[in-house]
């Protein structure tokens, strides 16, 4: 039995080829500020110059996935445990509640 050739120019030929091939979509300086709540200075010097995000540098455009910022929200995010006990970060490391007027408690 012979395969049939797929007619690439038939519209849902390439609306199967696009939807295999989906880019991701990249935010701008100032929409990746908006989304992390913090100003386009900070983003630049601060996540791109020190390289603490992943970014694409088309010319002198800087250009963040989607999926990137989600990730560093993700792995920024404190998941408090009950009152009392150790916080639990989602990078595993734990912080011990902070201490009230300097004393430790037993």
């Amino acid at each position: 039995m012979a395969t049939a050739k797929r007619d690439l120019t038939d519209p849902k030929v390439q609306g199967r080829a696009h939807a295999e091939t989906r880019l991701p979509r990249l935010l701008t300086v100032e929409e990746a500020a908006a989304v992390l709540r913090v100003t386009p200075e900070y983003v630049t010097r601060r996540l791109v110059f020190e390289k603490r995000l992943a970014y694409v540098k088309v010319g002198r455009q800087v250009l963040f996935e989607e999926k990137v910022l989600a990730d560093f929200i993700a792995e920024r995010t404190v998941t408090p445990s009950a009152y009392g006990a150790e916080t639990t970060h989602a990078n595993g490391h734990r912080s011990a509640r902070p201490r009230r007027n300097g004393k430790r408690r037993n």
